[in-house]
């Protein structure tokens, strides 16, 4: 999994050899991505969780107010997970590649 999502920042910032790079700069810092990555799948776990047992609770089959504020505070928090967690893999990919260059 962290390869595959470190791919696109190292396709992005390196114009040869972006999967050694890649590579390299991950087995150099794993246990420090994987830690935060874990971090971030409990975060999500738990307020989609929480949207759902929400929504199951409220009986909210036949309110429609109940139903459009979950809908977008779902969206809202996803856009603003998802947007923090591509910011992190490319900051990640930053200073893991400056630590391995050292």
């Amino acid at each position: 999994r962290i390869y595959s999502l470190f791919w696109f920042p190292a396709v992005y910032n390196e114009q040869k050899n972006p999967y050694r790079t890649m590579k390299s700069m991950i087995d150099n810092c794993f246990w420090r991505i994987v830690l935060r990555f874990m971090a971030f799948d409990l975060v999500y776990i738990l307020v989609q969780g929480s949207i759902v047992a929400v929504n199951v609770s409220t009986d909210s089959s036949d309110n429609v107010v109940t139903n459009t504020v979950l809908f977008i505070l779902s969206w809202i928090f996803n856009t603003i997970f998802f947007t923090l967690f591509n910011t992190y893999l490319f900051s990640v990919y930053k200073a893991c590649k400056s630590k391995a260059s050292k």
